[in-house]
Formats: C-alpha cells, sequence, structure tokens
C-alpha cells in the first residue's frame, strides 16, 4: 500500500482536505476493501488486521472495529486534524456498528476464524 505520501503533523486543514480528497489516496482507502492478492485473498483490512493483531486470541470483533475506526477516521474528509483522538475513533465506531459495514466488509473474509 506504500502508493501516497504520509500526512504530515503539521498540515492545515486545508493541506488536510487536498490530501484526503486526493485521487491517490481515495484510490487506497478504496482499496483496503479489495483482494490484497488474488480475488479469493484476503482484503487490505483484514492484512492490516492480522498484522496488527497476530495473535487469533486478539482477533476479535472489537479489535477489529476498532483497527477499521482507526483507518476510516484517516481517510474522513470531515475530520481534518492530524491526530487521531478517541471522539473520532468512538465515532466511526459506533457508525461502523449501527451500519454493520464492519460485517460485510471485514468479516466475510474469515479473520476470526
Amino acid at each position: 500500500m506504500g502508493r501516497i505520501q504520509p500526512f504530515k503533523d503539521n498540515f492545515t486543514k486545508t493541506q488536510m482536505l487536498e490530501w484526503k480528497t486526493s485521487e491517490e489516496v481515495q484510490s487506497v482507502h478504496e482499496d483496503l476493501y479489495m483482494p490484497s492478492d488474488d480475488p479469493v485473498s484476503d482484503t487490505f483490512l483484514t492484512v492490516i488486521i492480522k498484522t496488527v493483531f497476530p495473535s487469533e486470541k486478539e482477533r476479535t470483533n472489537k479489535n477489529a472495529t476498532w483497527v477499521q475506526s482507526v483507518l476510516e477516521a484517516i481517510f474522513d474528509e470531515n475530520h481534518l486534524s492530524a491526530k487521531i483522538d478517541a471522539d473520532i475513533v468512538e465515532s466511526w465506531t459506533e457508525t461502523l456498528t449501527d451500519t454493520e459495514l464492519v460485517n460485510i466488509c471485514v468479516y466475510s473474509t474469515s479473520i476470526l476464524s
């Protein structure tokens, strides 16, 4: 996924919005939900979750949702701060739980098995 330059801690809100709305960044965000290698492989999101939580015991719904919430906060065009705080993560956790997007995109690849 090393296709984009990371944003800088000192980005202004305008610079952050430009970064988040760039074609390259939006493409990487969309690719999180695509197979990482071939059509039957794990999505990039699943690979990230498995990397953050290498132990199967740690790969709980709660932890997977937390990882997805952090990633969504990074790409959220309404969140223009370089800092990912508990409030934005909690907001995304609620959104993902309410919409069940996490069940469709993450668990369909059976990361918890």
